[in-house]
């Protein structure tokens, strides 16, 4: 091989190397739907905070939501007159929760 081919393998081999590790060190995507315990009705304005990163985001008329964490991030819901509830991200992308409400009915 001549020292230009060489060269030119190196630099390419460099490249790949470099997307690579780039790519691992980037946040994947988690969703998921929240929904009420009592009645599974969606809950639309849930927040949603990844606590590792301080990225937060909210949940669509829908229920849903879309929020970059990686895998050991722990994601908190909060909602008005409902328990907060922490979920660590595991090997799944896709987290579904159900959040319990916090008032009492009048007996």
């Amino acid at each position: 091989m001549t020292k230009t081919c060489l060269m030119k393998s190196a630099f390419m081999l460099l490249i790949i190397s470099l997307l690579s590790f780039s790519s691992k060190a980037q946040n994947s995507t988690v969703s998921g739907t929240v929904l009420a315990e009592d009645d599974g009705s969606p809950l639309i304005g849930v927040t949603v905070i990844n606590k590792s990163t301080a990225k937060k985001t909210t949940t669509n008329a829908s229920g849903k939501f879309t929020i970059a964490a990686e895998k050991g991030a722990s994601l908190e819901f909060s909602y008005s007159s409902y328990a907060t509830k922490i979920v660590v991200v595991g090997t799944n992308n896709v987290i579904n929760i159900k959040l319990a409400s916090l008032d009492k009915e009048l007996e």
